[in-house]
Protein backbone atom coordinates (compact mmCIF):
# COMPACT_ATOMS: atom_id res chain seq x y z
CA UNK A 1 0.00 0.00 0.00
CA UNK A 2 2.87 2.39 0.76
CA UNK A 3 4.33 1.77 -2.70
CA UNK A 4 0.99 2.70 -4.25
CA UNK A 5 0.74 5.93 -2.22
CA UNK A 6 4.26 6.98 -3.23
CA UNK A 7 3.45 6.20 -6.86
CA UNK A 8 0.21 8.22 -6.63
CA UNK A 9 2.04 11.26 -5.22
CA UNK A 10 4.60 11.04 -8.02
CA UNK A 11 1.82 11.06 -10.61
CA UNK A 12 -0.16 13.97 -9.14
CA UNK A 13 1.27 16.47 -11.67
CA UNK A 14 -0.18 14.32 -14.45
CA UNK A 15 -3.64 14.75 -12.89
CA UNK A 16 -3.29 18.43 -11.98
CA UNK A 17 -2.06 19.50 -15.39
CA UNK A 18 -4.13 17.20 -17.58
CA UNK A 19 -6.42 18.85 -20.09
CA UNK A 20 -10.11 18.87 -19.18
CA UNK A 21 -11.97 18.34 -15.91
CA UNK A 22 -11.93 14.88 -14.31
CA UNK A 23 -15.16 12.94 -13.84
CA UNK A 24 -16.09 10.79 -10.85
CA UNK A 25 -18.19 7.61 -10.99
CA UNK A 26 -19.67 5.93 -7.89
CA UNK A 27 -20.78 2.28 -8.11
CA UNK A 28 -22.61 0.09 -5.60
CA UNK A 29 -24.13 -3.39 -5.82
CA UNK A 30 -26.04 -5.07 -2.98
CA UNK A 31 -27.53 -8.59 -3.05
CA UNK A 32 -29.82 -10.03 -0.35
CA UNK A 33 -30.36 -13.80 -0.18
CA UNK A 34 -33.55 -14.99 1.53
CA UNK A 35 -33.11 -18.70 2.24
CA UNK A 36 -32.61 -21.11 5.15
CA UNK A 37 -29.86 -18.83 6.43
CA UNK A 38 -30.33 -15.29 5.19
CA UNK A 39 -27.19 -13.71 3.75
CA UNK A 40 -25.97 -10.69 1.81
CA UNK A 41 -23.10 -9.57 -0.41
CA UNK A 42 -22.08 -6.16 -1.68
CA UNK A 43 -19.53 -4.20 -3.68
CA UNK A 44 -18.93 -0.47 -3.62
CA UNK A 45 -16.34 1.77 -5.20
CA UNK A 46 -15.48 4.92 -7.08
CA UNK A 47 -13.42 5.81 -10.12
CA UNK A 48 -11.83 9.13 -11.10
CA UNK A 49 -11.32 9.59 -14.83
CA UNK A 50 -9.25 12.37 -16.41
CA UNK A 51 -7.86 12.61 -19.97
CA UNK A 52 -4.45 11.25 -18.95
CA UNK A 53 -5.11 9.83 -15.50
CA UNK A 54 -7.48 7.34 -13.84
CA UNK A 55 -7.76 6.06 -10.29
CA UNK A 56 -10.17 3.62 -8.66
CA UNK A 57 -10.82 2.04 -5.27
CA UNK A 58 -13.44 -0.47 -4.15
CA UNK A 59 -14.33 -2.79 -1.31
CA UNK A 60 -16.89 -5.51 -0.77
CA UNK A 61 -17.69 -8.89 0.66
CA UNK A 62 -18.53 -12.04 -1.31
CA UNK A 63 -21.21 -13.52 0.94
CA UNK A 64 -21.88 -13.57 4.66
CA UNK A 65 -24.95 -14.56 6.67
CA UNK A 66 -26.69 -11.98 8.82
CA UNK A 67 -26.15 -14.11 11.93
CA UNK A 68 -22.42 -14.39 11.24
CA UNK A 69 -22.08 -10.67 10.50
CA UNK A 70 -23.88 -9.68 13.71
CA UNK A 71 -21.50 -11.82 15.81
CA UNK A 72 -18.33 -10.31 14.32
CA UNK A 73 -16.46 -7.40 15.81
CA UNK A 74 -15.83 -4.35 13.65
CA UNK A 75 -12.21 -5.38 13.16
CA UNK A 76 -13.07 -8.94 12.11
CA UNK A 77 -15.76 -7.68 9.73
CA UNK A 78 -13.25 -5.37 8.06
CA UNK A 79 -10.86 -8.31 7.62
CA UNK A 80 -13.52 -10.08 5.51
CA UNK A 81 -13.59 -7.18 3.07
CA UNK A 82 -11.95 -7.55 -0.29
CA UNK A 83 -10.07 -4.42 -1.31
CA UNK A 84 -9.16 -3.43 -4.85
CA UNK A 85 -7.52 -0.24 -6.07
CA UNK A 86 -5.40 1.08 -8.87
CA UNK A 87 -4.11 4.10 -10.75
CA UNK A 88 -3.27 4.64 -14.41
CA UNK A 89 -1.34 7.51 -15.99
CA UNK A 90 -0.73 8.23 -19.65
CA UNK A 91 2.25 10.23 -20.92
CA UNK A 92 2.57 11.38 -24.52
CA UNK A 93 5.65 12.73 -26.28
CA UNK A 94 4.95 14.68 -29.47
CA UNK A 95 8.69 14.98 -30.13
CA UNK A 96 9.33 11.24 -30.04
CA UNK A 97 5.82 10.45 -31.30
CA UNK A 98 5.40 7.81 -28.59
CA UNK A 99 3.10 6.96 -25.66
CA UNK A 100 3.81 5.54 -22.20
CA UNK A 101 1.10 4.14 -19.96
CA UNK A 102 1.85 3.26 -16.34
CA UNK A 103 -0.43 1.32 -13.99
CA UNK A 104 -0.19 0.21 -10.36
CA UNK A 105 -2.55 -1.50 -7.92
CA UNK A 106 -4.49 -4.76 -7.77
CA UNK A 107 -4.49 -4.91 -11.55
CA UNK A 108 -6.25 -7.36 -13.87
CA UNK A 109 -4.42 -9.13 -16.70
CA UNK A 110 -5.78 -11.08 -19.67
CA UNK A 111 -4.41 -12.12 -23.04
CA UNK A 112 -1.17 -14.08 -22.93
CA UNK A 113 -0.97 -14.27 -19.11
CA UNK A 114 -4.45 -15.77 -18.97
CA UNK A 115 -3.56 -18.31 -21.69
CA UNK A 116 -0.38 -19.42 -19.92
CA UNK A 117 -2.49 -20.19 -16.84
CA UNK A 118 -5.39 -21.78 -18.74
CA UNK A 119 -4.26 -22.85 -22.24
CA UNK A 120 -7.23 -24.99 -23.35
CA UNK A 121 -10.13 -23.94 -25.58
CA UNK A 122 -13.44 -22.80 -24.14
CA UNK A 123 -16.74 -24.23 -25.38
CA UNK A 124 -18.82 -21.36 -24.01
CA UNK A 125 -19.10 -19.48 -27.31
CA UNK A 126 -22.52 -18.65 -28.74
CA UNK A 127 -23.24 -20.37 -32.09
CA UNK A 128 -24.00 -16.99 -33.73
CA UNK A 129 -21.15 -14.95 -32.29
CA UNK A 130 -18.00 -14.42 -34.32
CA UNK A 131 -14.78 -16.04 -33.18
CA UNK A 132 -12.72 -13.58 -31.14
CA UNK A 133 -9.04 -14.18 -31.80
CA UNK A 134 -6.77 -14.22 -28.73
CA UNK A 135 -5.30 -10.79 -28.10
CA UNK A 136 -1.57 -10.12 -28.11
CA UNK A 137 0.25 -8.98 -24.97
CA UNK A 138 -1.28 -9.29 -21.52
CA UNK A 139 -3.54 -6.18 -21.55
CA UNK A 140 -3.24 -4.74 -18.01
CA UNK A 141 -6.31 -2.90 -16.75
CA UNK A 142 -7.64 -1.27 -13.59
CA UNK A 143 -9.91 -3.51 -11.51
CA UNK A 144 -13.67 -3.03 -11.78
CA UNK A 145 -15.55 -2.35 -8.57
CA UNK A 146 -16.69 -6.00 -8.47
CA UNK A 147 -13.29 -7.59 -9.30
CA UNK A 148 -11.80 -10.16 -6.96
CA UNK A 149 -8.80 -9.19 -4.86
CA UNK A 150 -5.45 -9.72 -6.60
CA UNK A 151 -1.78 -9.17 -5.68
CA UNK A 152 -0.39 -5.65 -5.86
CA UNK A 153 1.41 -5.17 -9.17
CA UNK A 154 3.06 -2.56 -11.38
CA UNK A 155 2.79 -2.44 -15.17
CA UNK A 156 4.09 -0.23 -17.99
CA UNK A 157 3.26 -0.11 -21.71
CA UNK A 158 5.34 1.70 -24.32
CA UNK A 159 4.01 2.35 -27.82
CA UNK A 160 5.95 4.13 -30.54
CA UNK A 161 4.47 6.11 -33.41
CA UNK A 162 6.80 4.14 -35.72
CA UNK A 163 5.02 1.03 -36.97
CA UNK A 164 8.33 -0.86 -37.19
CA UNK A 165 9.13 -0.40 -33.46
CA UNK A 166 7.36 -3.04 -31.34
CA UNK A 167 5.00 -2.24 -28.50
CA UNK A 168 6.57 -3.20 -25.15
CA UNK A 169 4.75 -4.33 -22.01
CA UNK A 170 6.12 -5.29 -18.59
CA UNK A 171 4.69 -6.10 -15.18
CA UNK A 172 5.95 -7.06 -11.72
CA UNK A 173 3.80 -8.09 -8.75
CA UNK A 174 4.37 -8.36 -5.01
CA UNK A 175 4.95 -12.13 -5.26
CA UNK A 176 8.05 -11.49 -7.37
CA UNK A 177 6.44 -12.61 -10.65
CA UNK A 178 7.80 -10.77 -13.67
CA UNK A 179 6.41 -10.81 -17.23
CA UNK A 180 7.63 -9.11 -20.41
CA UNK A 181 5.78 -8.83 -23.74
CA UNK A 182 6.68 -7.49 -27.17
CA UNK A 183 4.05 -6.88 -29.88
CA UNK A 184 4.88 -6.11 -33.52
CA UNK A 185 2.25 -5.18 -36.10
CA UNK A 186 3.69 -5.15 -39.61
CA UNK A 187 2.04 -2.47 -41.77
CA UNK A 188 0.36 -3.15 -45.12
CA UNK A 189 0.43 -6.97 -44.82
CA UNK A 190 -1.89 -7.74 -41.88
CA UNK A 191 0.75 -9.73 -39.95
CA UNK A 192 1.15 -9.43 -36.19
CA UNK A 193 3.73 -11.15 -33.99
CA UNK A 194 4.07 -11.09 -30.22
CA UNK A 195 6.18 -12.79 -27.59
CA UNK A 196 5.38 -13.01 -23.88
CA UNK A 197 7.60 -14.60 -21.27
CA UNK A 198 8.13 -14.45 -17.54
CA UNK A 199 8.53 -16.21 -14.22
CA UNK A 200 5.52 -17.39 -12.20
CA UNK A 201 5.41 -18.59 -8.61
CA UNK A 202 3.57 -21.80 -7.72
CA UNK A 203 4.02 -25.03 -5.77
CA UNK A 204 3.26 -26.42 -2.32
CA UNK A 205 4.06 -24.66 0.95
CA UNK A 206 4.01 -25.88 4.54
CA UNK A 207 0.40 -24.70 4.84
CA UNK A 208 -0.94 -26.87 2.00
CA UNK A 209 1.58 -29.74 1.86
CA UNK A 210 -0.36 -31.85 4.40
CA UNK A 211 -3.44 -32.12 2.17
CA UNK A 212 -4.05 -35.09 -0.11
CA UNK A 213 -2.40 -34.16 -3.40
CA UNK A 214 -3.68 -34.89 -6.91
CA UNK A 215 -0.12 -34.57 -8.26
CA UNK A 216 3.48 -35.17 -7.10
CA UNK A 217 4.63 -32.81 -4.38
CA UNK A 218 7.03 -30.03 -5.35
CA UNK A 219 8.15 -27.02 -3.34
CA UNK A 220 6.92 -23.54 -4.15
CA UNK A 221 9.35 -21.82 -6.50
CA UNK A 222 9.60 -19.63 -9.60
CA UNK A 223 9.04 -21.32 -12.96
CA UNK A 224 9.47 -20.01 -16.51
CA UNK A 225 6.52 -19.79 -18.92
CA UNK A 226 6.40 -18.14 -22.34
CA UNK A 227 4.42 -18.06 -25.58
CA UNK A 228 4.65 -16.78 -29.16
CA UNK A 229 1.68 -15.55 -31.18
CA UNK A 230 1.57 -15.09 -34.96
CA UNK A 231 -1.55 -13.84 -36.73
CA UNK A 232 -2.57 -13.01 -40.30
CA UNK A 233 -5.54 -10.80 -41.13
CA UNK A 234 -6.75 -10.55 -44.75
CA UNK A 235 -10.08 -9.55 -46.24
CA UNK A 236 -11.45 -13.12 -46.54
CA UNK A 237 -9.12 -15.00 -44.21
CA UNK A 238 -7.88 -14.65 -40.62
CA UNK A 239 -5.47 -17.04 -38.90
CA UNK A 240 -3.71 -17.13 -35.54
CA UNK A 241 -1.08 -19.60 -34.28
CA UNK A 242 -0.03 -19.67 -30.62
CA UNK A 243 2.69 -21.85 -29.10
CA UNK A 244 3.11 -21.92 -25.33
CA UNK A 245 5.74 -23.48 -23.08
CA UNK A 246 5.97 -24.01 -19.31
CA UNK A 247 8.86 -25.15 -17.15
CA UNK A 248 7.92 -28.21 -15.09
CA UNK A 249 8.98 -29.01 -11.50
CA UNK A 250 11.17 -31.76 -12.99
CA UNK A 251 13.06 -29.15 -15.04
CA UNK A 252 11.52 -30.28 -18.33
CA UNK A 253 9.86 -27.80 -20.70
CA UNK A 254 6.37 -28.84 -21.86
CA UNK A 255 4.51 -27.16 -24.71
CA UNK A 256 1.07 -26.71 -26.20
CA UNK A 257 -0.37 -25.25 -29.44
CA UNK A 258 -3.52 -23.29 -30.35
CA UNK A 259 -4.69 -22.61 -33.91
CA UNK A 260 -7.56 -20.33 -34.98
CA UNK A 261 -8.99 -19.80 -38.48
CA UNK A 262 -11.85 -17.71 -39.87
CA UNK A 263 -12.96 -17.85 -43.51
CA UNK A 264 -15.44 -15.38 -45.01
CA UNK A 265 -17.40 -16.34 -48.16
CA UNK A 266 -20.28 -13.96 -48.76
CA UNK A 267 -23.03 -14.65 -46.21
CA UNK A 268 -21.17 -17.70 -44.87
CA UNK A 269 -18.55 -17.49 -42.10
CA UNK A 270 -16.59 -20.54 -41.00
CA UNK A 271 -14.73 -20.34 -37.68
CA UNK A 272 -12.48 -23.16 -36.50
CA UNK A 273 -10.07 -23.71 -33.62
CA UNK A 274 -7.82 -26.49 -32.37
CA UNK A 275 -5.71 -27.11 -29.27
CA UNK A 276 -3.06 -29.76 -28.66
CA UNK A 277 -1.08 -30.59 -25.52
CA UNK A 278 0.87 -33.88 -25.73
CA UNK A 279 2.05 -34.13 -22.10
CA UNK A 280 0.75 -33.77 -18.57
CA UNK A 281 1.62 -30.13 -17.87
CA UNK A 282 1.79 -27.90 -14.82
CA UNK A 283 0.65 -24.46 -16.05
CA UNK A 284 1.85 -21.01 -15.01
CA UNK A 285 -0.56 -20.83 -12.05
CA UNK A 286 0.22 -24.34 -10.81
CA UNK A 287 -2.93 -25.94 -12.25
CA UNK A 288 -2.64 -29.34 -13.90
CA UNK A 289 -3.41 -29.74 -17.62
CA UNK A 290 -3.91 -33.29 -18.86
CA UNK A 291 -2.79 -34.31 -22.37
CA UNK A 292 -5.56 -33.12 -24.68
CA UNK A 293 -6.62 -32.63 -28.27
CA UNK A 294 -9.57 -30.26 -28.82
CA UNK A 295 -11.46 -29.21 -31.94
CA UNK A 296 -14.10 -26.52 -32.50
CA UNK A 297 -15.99 -25.92 -35.75
CA UNK A 298 -18.52 -23.09 -36.05
CA UNK A 299 -20.23 -22.41 -39.42
CA UNK A 300 -22.81 -19.62 -39.55
CA UNK A 301 -24.77 -17.83 -42.22
CA UNK A 302 -26.75 -14.60 -42.38
CA UNK A 303 -28.93 -13.32 -45.23
CA UNK A 304 -31.70 -10.83 -45.85
CA UNK A 305 -35.28 -11.94 -46.43
CA UNK A 306 -38.25 -9.72 -47.41
CA UNK A 307 -39.31 -9.15 -43.80
CA UNK A 308 -35.91 -8.86 -42.08
CA UNK A 309 -32.58 -10.64 -41.53
CA UNK A 310 -32.27 -14.35 -40.75
CA UNK A 311 -29.13 -15.87 -39.18
CA UNK A 312 -28.23 -19.41 -38.23
CA UNK A 313 -25.22 -21.17 -36.78
CA UNK A 314 -23.90 -24.39 -35.25
CA UNK A 315 -20.96 -25.29 -33.00
CA UNK A 316 -19.30 -28.69 -32.93
CA UNK A 317 -16.81 -29.06 -30.05
CA UNK A 318 -15.00 -32.22 -29.01
CA UNK A 319 -12.34 -32.87 -26.41
CA UNK A 320 -9.96 -35.85 -26.54
CA UNK A 321 -8.32 -36.17 -23.13
CA UNK A 322 -5.70 -38.82 -22.41
CA UNK A 323 -5.80 -39.86 -18.76
CA UNK A 324 -5.75 -42.96 -16.60
CA UNK A 325 -9.48 -43.43 -17.26
CA UNK A 326 -9.09 -42.72 -20.96
CA UNK A 327 -5.77 -44.25 -21.97
CA UNK A 328 -6.87 -44.61 -25.59
CA UNK A 329 -7.54 -40.88 -25.86
CA UNK A 330 -11.10 -41.39 -27.07
CA UNK A 331 -13.50 -38.41 -27.20
CA UNK A 332 -14.30 -37.45 -23.61
CA UNK A 333 -16.55 -34.45 -24.21
CA UNK A 334 -18.91 -33.74 -27.12
CA UNK A 335 -20.61 -30.36 -27.22
CA UNK A 336 -23.16 -29.38 -29.89
CA UNK A 337 -24.90 -26.00 -30.11
CA UNK A 338 -27.24 -24.46 -32.64
CA UNK A 339 -28.97 -21.10 -32.88
CA UNK A 340 -31.38 -19.23 -35.15
CA UNK A 341 -32.00 -15.49 -34.99
CA UNK A 342 -34.51 -13.24 -36.76
CA UNK A 343 -34.10 -9.45 -36.69
CA UNK A 344 -36.40 -6.77 -38.10
CA UNK A 345 -35.65 -3.16 -37.22
CA UNK A 346 -36.21 -3.02 -33.44
CA UNK A 347 -37.39 -6.63 -33.05
CA UNK A 348 -35.03 -9.50 -32.17
CA UNK A 349 -36.10 -13.14 -31.82
CA UNK A 350 -33.65 -15.96 -31.01
CA UNK A 351 -33.82 -19.74 -30.54
CA UNK A 352 -30.98 -21.76 -28.98
CA UNK A 353 -30.42 -25.47 -28.38
CA UNK A 354 -27.43 -27.30 -26.88
CA UNK A 355 -26.33 -30.87 -26.15
CA UNK A 356 -23.31 -31.90 -24.08
CA UNK A 357 -22.12 -35.43 -23.35
CA UNK A 358 -19.26 -36.23 -20.99
CA UNK A 359 -18.75 -39.86 -21.95
CA UNK A 360 -16.44 -40.91 -19.12
CA UNK A 361 -18.40 -39.12 -16.39
CA UNK A 362 -21.63 -40.49 -17.84
CA UNK A 363 -23.26 -37.05 -17.86
CA UNK A 364 -25.65 -35.68 -20.46
CA UNK A 365 -26.91 -32.09 -20.56
CA UNK A 366 -29.68 -30.92 -22.89
CA UNK A 367 -30.95 -27.35 -23.02
CA UNK A 368 -33.13 -25.05 -25.11
CA UNK A 369 -33.83 -21.32 -24.90
CA UNK A 370 -36.18 -18.81 -26.54
CA UNK A 371 -35.62 -15.03 -26.26
CA UNK A 372 -37.52 -12.02 -27.58
CA UNK A 373 -36.75 -8.31 -27.31
CA UNK A 374 -38.22 -5.14 -28.80
CA UNK A 375 -36.92 -1.58 -28.68
CA UNK A 376 -39.31 1.33 -28.28
CA UNK A 377 -38.64 5.03 -27.94
CA UNK A 378 -38.21 5.03 -24.14
CA UNK A 379 -38.08 1.36 -23.17
CA UNK A 380 -36.58 -1.93 -24.35
CA UNK A 381 -38.38 -4.96 -22.86
CA UNK A 382 -37.09 -8.52 -23.27
CA UNK A 383 -38.29 -12.02 -22.41
CA UNK A 384 -36.47 -15.34 -22.27
CA UNK A 385 -37.61 -18.87 -21.41
CA UNK A 386 -35.31 -21.87 -21.10
CA UNK A 387 -35.34 -25.51 -20.04
CA UNK A 388 -32.37 -27.66 -19.06
CA UNK A 389 -32.17 -31.41 -18.44
CA UNK A 390 -29.21 -32.74 -16.44
CA UNK A 391 -28.81 -35.96 -14.43
CA UNK A 392 -32.56 -36.68 -14.65
CA UNK A 393 -33.21 -33.17 -13.35
CA UNK A 394 -35.31 -30.69 -15.30
CA UNK A 395 -34.69 -27.02 -14.62
CA UNK A 396 -37.11 -24.46 -15.99
CA UNK A 397 -36.26 -20.77 -15.95
CA UNK A 398 -37.85 -17.58 -17.23
CA UNK A 399 -36.76 -13.97 -17.09
CA UNK A 400 -38.29 -10.61 -17.91
CA UNK A 401 -36.25 -7.41 -18.09
CA UNK A 402 -36.65 -3.84 -19.26
CA UNK A 403 -34.15 -1.12 -20.13
CA UNK A 404 -35.40 2.41 -19.58
CA UNK A 405 -34.09 5.47 -21.40
CA UNK A 406 -33.72 8.89 -19.74
CA UNK A 407 -34.95 7.61 -16.36
CA UNK A 408 -33.16 7.16 -12.98
CA UNK A 409 -34.36 3.55 -13.05
CA UNK A 410 -32.14 2.22 -15.83
CA UNK A 411 -32.91 -1.51 -15.69
CA UNK A 412 -35.43 -3.84 -14.10
CA UNK A 413 -35.21 -7.64 -14.22
CA UNK A 414 -37.18 -10.56 -12.77
CA UNK A 415 -35.99 -14.19 -12.92
CA UNK A 416 -37.72 -17.42 -11.99
CA UNK A 417 -36.05 -20.82 -11.75
CA UNK A 418 -37.87 -24.02 -10.90
CA UNK A 419 -36.50 -27.51 -10.28
CA UNK A 420 -39.04 -30.09 -9.13
CA UNK A 421 -40.46 -28.65 -5.89
CA UNK A 422 -37.73 -26.07 -5.43
CA UNK A 423 -38.23 -22.55 -6.80
CA UNK A 424 -35.85 -19.60 -6.81
CA UNK A 425 -37.03 -16.08 -7.53
CA UNK A 426 -34.65 -13.18 -8.09
CA UNK A 427 -35.11 -9.52 -8.94
CA UNK A 428 -32.81 -6.57 -9.51
CA UNK A 429 -33.10 -2.81 -9.95
CA UNK A 430 -30.38 -0.64 -11.48
CA UNK A 431 -30.49 3.10 -10.86
CA UNK A 432 -28.22 5.59 -12.63
CA UNK A 433 -27.90 9.34 -12.49
CA UNK A 434 -25.69 12.38 -12.13
CA UNK A 435 -23.99 14.83 -14.43
CA UNK A 436 -21.08 14.68 -16.83
CA UNK A 437 -18.55 15.25 -14.03
CA UNK A 438 -20.28 13.22 -11.31
CA UNK A 439 -22.15 9.99 -12.04
CA UNK A 440 -23.50 7.18 -9.88
CA UNK A 441 -24.80 3.64 -10.41
CA UNK A 442 -26.64 1.66 -7.73
CA UNK A 443 -27.90 -1.91 -8.13
CA UNK A 444 -30.16 -3.69 -5.63
CA UNK A 445 -30.84 -7.43 -5.99
CA UNK A 446 -32.68 -10.06 -4.03
CA UNK A 447 -32.89 -13.87 -4.21
CA UNK A 448 -35.66 -15.87 -2.58
CA UNK A 449 -35.23 -19.62 -2.38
Amino acid sequence: MRILLIFLIALLPSLLYSEGMPSVVFNSDVLFKVQDENAFKYNAGLKVIAPDFSACAAFGINSVSFSEASSLSAGKFLELQKKTYGIKAHFRSSVLSSDLEVLAGTLCYSGSVSRLKNPGLSSGQNALSFLVFPSSGFNPSLPSFSSSEKPLSFSALYKSGNAFIPELQVYLNQNGEFVFSSVSNLPFCGISFSFTGGIFKHGFTKENSSWKLDRPFYREDYFLSFESRLSLSLEKLRMCLINGFSEQPSGKINGWTRLYTSVYAGPLVLDAAAFYCPDLTVCADGSLLEPALQFMLNPKVSFDIPCGTLSGGMIFFTDFVSSEKNAAAEPEVLNLKTAVRFQKKNLLLSLYAAYKNNFFAGEEIKSAKFSLSRSFKKIKPSLSVSVKEEKKRKIFSASVSALFKSLPLNQLSLNLENEREETKLSASLLFTGGSRSLRWNAKFSAEIK
